[in-house]
């Protein structure tokens, strides 16, 4: 018996930041790693927590990036929301990046 498969959906942030990406054998893997998630996709990535609660984390192309996802087990769909390189202490870290797309989504929220 094979378990049920997710389709995957690419967000606009998604979309955009897999267009920033240089480089079409990195993009290769990057692809391979999310077409992976339509099967298991709750195991396979890292449940963040606060302020990204609910969002998994899943390391592609050599642990350089990191490819940010949310699971609908309902609808059977993976959201994907954001990849980018992981880069600790800098602005273009894929984490510092969540955060801000996060906060100004709260902003505009509440405005």
């Amino acid at each position: 018996m094979s378990l049920p498969r997710y389709r995957i959906e690419v967000s606009p942030t998604g979309y955009q930041s897999l267009n920033a990406i240089k480089g079409r054998k990195l993009l290769r893997e990057i692809a391979k790693t999310i077409d992976a998630l339509t099967q298991s996709p709750d195991r396979k990535g890292k449940l963040l927590r606060a302020p990204l609660d609910g969002v998994y984390s899943l390391r592609a192309a050599r642990d350089r990036f990191r490819v940010l996802y949310r699971v609908d087990p309902r609808q059977k769909l993976v959201s994907v929301l954001l990849v980018a390189a992981r880069a600790p202490g800098t602005e273009e870290d894929v984490y510092a990046l969540a955060k801000k797309l996060l906060a100004t989504f709260l902003k505009k929220e509440h405005e």
